[in-house]
């Protein structure tokens, strides 16, 4: 082998993995979609003086009401801002709602009218799952 198909080889060495890893990322969102299996409702109570929000959110096996805020802000229904991941994640505001602390008004969420028991980074959905999210003092149960 000459000096020119070695350096050919090892440029093409190199070169393969940069487009194998442009072909994978442009297909993600494909492969996303595909796994698609229905949708949730997300609703969204923003207390006296605001209009709730009531949208339908598509949904995948692994599906967590915080994907269902991150689906919902990526198709333009609301904006919200969160802290932490998996199952330390805390959202701190929803359309610029945001949480006033343990004597103040809070977001709160349930899921086919069941308290969330923990965190919405975690807590998995399923297709015909209605999403609560509202905005106010702490619920009974957890007081």
């Amino acid at each position: 082998m000459n000096r020119f198909q070695t350096c050919l080889l090892i440029v093409f060495a190199f070169a393969l993995p940069l487009f194998a890893g442009c072909d994978k990322s442009t297909d993600r969102a494909a492969r996303e979609t595909s796994r698609d299996i229905g949708t949730v409702t997300l609703q969204v109570y923003f207390g006296a003086g605001k209009t709730s929000k009531n949208c339908n959110v598509v949904c995948s096996p692994d599906s967590t009401v915080l994907m269902t805020l991150e689906r919902a802000q990526q198709t333009g229904e609301l904006k919200f801002e969160s802290t932490g991941s998996g199952e330390t994640t805390f959202v701190k505001s929803i359309d610029g709602l945001t949480n006033e602390g343990a004597d103040g008004k809070n977001w709160i969420y349930r899921v086919n009218e069941k308290l969330g028991d923990k965190s919405a980074g975690i807590y998995k959905v399923s297709p015909g799952d209605i999403i609560s999210w509202s905005w106010g003092a702490p619920p009974e149960e957890l007081k």
